[in-house]
C-alpha cells in the first residue's frame, strides 16, 4: 500500500499523512471545528465517478475505510475516519428536465445553489434548512427540509440513485432496481454502506409568493407560543411551516434576556391571497404583547440567510435532537429552561409540531428514515474557545438527559452520535434491524463501517 500506487489509479488529488499539506487539508474538512482526533491515511478529492469506484476498490483490497464527504457539514465527525477521506465536493453535477420537473444532480451540490438553479426554472425542491449542506448527506439522513409537510421529506423526492458499493461496481437503484439499496439510501444516513454519485429527484412548482411571518417574545413566554401554535396549525394549510427558535437576543432586544423565543412560519403560497389569510390565522393565535414583529416577502434562496447567521461556519458545534411521540403541555419549555444554564450565550434550541402525515410510519413510504414523532426539537451548543469544548459536550448532554423522558428518538442528521445509542435510535427497531442484516450482506468486509456502528451499537437490534 503505497500513495504512488494510490494516485496512479485517480484522475483526483492524493494527499497523503505524511505530506505537508496534509494538516491544512485535514483542517479543511469539516464545517465543525470541533473535529474528531483522527488522522486519516488519505485525503481523496475525487473528480468523477471513476474515482469513487477505484477508491473503494483499494480500500477493499488494503482493509481500510472510506468514508465519504460532502461538504463536510456534520455536526459528530463522521465524515472524517481513520481510513481514506472520499472529497466529494467535486461532484456538482446538475441536470434539470423542466418539463417533466425532475433533475438529475451530483451529491456535493449544497442546498442554496440547488435552489438558486430551480428557481430559474420555476421549480423547486424540499431542500435543507441550511444553504451550505450537501444534498448528499442531507437526503442520506432523510432529509427534514422547508415546506415538508406539503412536499414531503427529502429522501421521499428521490426517485433512483447512483451509487458505488463495497465490491467497487456502480449500481443504479429504484423501487424496482435493487430496492434493498434504494430503500437504505433514503434514510439509512451514517449507517448506509455505498457512496451515492448521483441522485434523480421528482421537482414542485415553486411558490410565487413566499413569506416569512416572525415575532419574538421573552424566553419566559415559550409555554404560550406552544399553545398558540398548536391552535394556529389546526386551522393553517400544510404549506406553512411553523416553528419555536430559541436565539440569541439581537442587539435591540437584549435587554429582554440573553435569549429571545421566535415564533417563525416560513409560508410557502402561491397568491398574496393565501399569505394574508395565513398571517391572519397566525396573529389571532400569537399572544399578545410581541417584542417585535415583522412579516417578510421572500425568494426560495432568501430563507437561508437567517439560518446562516445564527449558524456561522467556523464555530465550534455540539447537537442533538428529540422525537417526542406526544408533546407535553410543557414540551417548548423544557427546551427553554436549558438555555441559561449555557456555558456560551450563542447556544440555542429549536422545536416544533409535525402533523400526523410527516410522523404516522403507516402514512409515509417504507424507507429507513422511520423515526419520528408528533414534537420536534434540537438543541444547539455553540462556541469558539477549544478549551471549553467539555463544558459545552457536557452542558448538551445535560439537556438531552433532561430532555429524556419526553425523547422517543432521534434524527440522524443533527444527533449527538458519539454517545452509545443514540444511532441506533435514530430508526425503528425493525428499519435497524433491516439496516444491519442488509450491510453485512452488502458490505463483509466493512469498507464503510464507522465507530458509530460498533458491535456494542449492533447488538442493540435484536
Amino acid at each position: 500500500m503505497t500513495t504512488t500506487e494510490l494516485k496512479g489509479l485517480l484522475r483526483g488529488e492524493v494527499i497523503a499523512r505524511e505530506e505537508a499539506r496534509y494538516a491544512a487539508a485535514r483542517g479543511d474538512l469539516l464545517y465543525n471545528r470541533r473535529s474528531p482526533d483522527r488522522q486519516p491515511a488519505f485525503i481523496v478529492r475525487a473528480r468523477d465517478v471513476r474515482d469513487v469506484q477505484a477508491v473503494v476498490r483499494y480500500a477493499g483490497a488494503n482493509g481500510l475505510t472510506v468514508s465519504p464527504r460532502g461538504s463536510g457539514h456534520n455536526w459528530s465527525g463522521i465524515a472524517m475516519q481513520d481510513g481514506i477521506v472520499l472529497d466529494l465536493s467535486g461532484l456538482t453535477d446538475f441536470v434539470i428536465d423542466p418539463v417533466a420537473r425532475t433533475a438529475e444532480v451530483g451529491p456535493a451540490l449544497d442546498n442554496r445553489t440547488m435552489a438558486h438553479k430551480l428557481a430559474a426554472h420555476d421549480l423547486a425542491f424540499p431542500l435543507g434548512h441550511c444553504g451550505h449542506v450537501a444534498l448528499s448527506g442531507y437526503l442520506l439522513g432523510g432529509g427534514l427540509g422547508w415546506n415538508s409537510e406539503r412536499w414531503g421529506l427529502g429522501c421521499h423526492g428521490i426517485t433512483s440513485i447512483d451509487a458505488v458499493t463495497a465490491d467497487g461496481e456502480l449500481r443504479r437503484a429504484s423501487e424496482t432496481e435493487n430496492p434493498d439499496l434504494f430503500w437504505a439510501a433514503r434514510g439509512g444516513g451514517p449507517a448506509f454502506f455505498g457512496v451515492v454519485t448521483r441522485y434523480r429527484l421528482a421537482l414542485h412548482p415553486l411558490p410565487r409568493a413566499i413569506t416569512t411571518a416572525n415575532s419574538f417574545y421573552p424566553l419566559s413566554r415559550v409555554s404560550e407560543l406552544q399553545q398558540a401554535m398548536l391552535a394556529a396549525k389546526a386551522r393553517l394549510p400544510d404549506f406553512v411551516e411553523y416553528s419555536v427558535v430559541m436565539i440569541p437576543a439581537p442587539p435591540p432586544l437584549s435587554a429582554a434576556g440573553s435569549h429571545v423565543a421566535l415564533a417563525t412560519a416560513a409560508i410557502f403560497a402561491d397568491t398574496e391571497a393565501e399569505v394574508r389569510s395565513a398571517l391572519e390565522i397566525i396573529a389571532a393565535t400569537l399572544p399578545a404583547g410581541a417584542l417585535h414583529s415583522e412579516n417578510v416577502p421572500s425568494s426560495f434562496e432568501g430563507l437561508y440567510d437567517p439560518f446562516d447567521q445564527v449558524l456561522p461556519a467556523g464555530k465550534r458545534y455540539a447537537v442533538d435532537s428529540f422525537w417526542s411521540a406526544e408533546p407535553s403541555d410543557h414540551y417548548m419549555t423544557l427546551f427553554a429552561e436549558q438555555l441559561p444554564k449555557a456555558p456560551s450565550p450563542l447556544c440555542m434550541a429549536l422545536s416544533g409540531i409535525m402533523p400526523s402525515r410527516q410522523t404516522e410510519p403507516a402514512q409515509m413510504p417504507d424507507t429507513a428514515f422511520s423515526m419520528s414523532g408528533n414534537g420536534f426539537g434540537l438543541i444547539y451548543a455553540i462556541w469558539d474557545d477549544p478549551a471549553e469544548d467539555t463544558a459545552h459536550v457536557d452542558w448538551l448532554r445535560a439537556a438531552s438527559d433532561a430532555l429524556a423522558h419526553e425523547t422517543v428518538g432521534r434524527y440522524v442528521g443533527e444527533a449527538d452520535l458519539a454517545r452509545p445509542g443514540w444511532l441506533r435510535a435514530c430508526y425503528s427497531p425493525e428499519a435497524w434491524v433491516r439496516l444491519s442484516k442488509l450491510r453485512e450482506t452488502w458490505d463483509p468486509k466493512g469498507v464503510f463501517r464507522r465507530p458509530e456502528l460498533t458491535a456494542p451499537q449492533l447488538q442493540m437490534a435484536g
